[in-house]
């Protein structure tokens, strides 16, 4: 089955290097006629990380297609966790979902109340050795995903989940 990519229809592209400007992008994508492309420069924060959480509904009142990629395909950038929740027409690709010490027993991801979110070509590698207890502090889940249609996962790698 072939996949009908979400492609912005406008030229927009803005280069983020932290969770701020990711932010701001972002609204500013979702509220522009056509949406954009966001392109993950290498993060200059502490811990070198991006996070991720859009939330729908109150931030914003379009539904614009959004494309969230690295902007080194060789190099994906790095993400601790990613929450979109009440959101519309996001593909998140080419990233590597990385919780290290932040998994807790949680997931990195969710998906929740959400339409039309494309996650490609990028990888997941969790913490956990073997089927472990959530006391142990290990990353248990990759994701969660619930009340949310239209969702695309393909082309990605998964490691070190149970």
């Amino acid at each position: 089955m072939a996949i009908n990519a979400i492609e912005p229809t406008s030229d927009l592209i803005i280069t983020v290097h932290n969770e701020a400007e990711l932010d701001a992008a972002y609204d500013v994508l979702s509220k522009t006629p056509g949406g954009g492309t966001i392109l993950l420069g290498e993060h200059e924060d502490d811990d070198g990380s991006y996070r991720l959480y859009e939330r729908g509904g109150y931030t914003t009142n379009s539904h614009e297609p959004i494309v969230i990629k690295s902007e080194d395909p060789e190099d994906p950038a790095p993400f601790r966790w990613i929450s979109l929740r009440d959101v519309e027409n996001i593909r998140l690709e080419n990233i590597l979902v990385e919780p290290g010490a932040y998994g807790n027993g949680g997931s990195p991801l969710l998906v929740q109340g959400s339409t039309n979110i494309q996650i490609v070509d990028s990888t997941f590698i969790g913490t956990a050795e073997k089927m472990a207890l959530v006391s142990e502090d290990k990353t248990m889940s990759m994701g969660t995903i619930r009340e949310s249609q239209d969702i695309i996962f393909s082309g990605n790698t998964v490691e070190k989940f149970w």
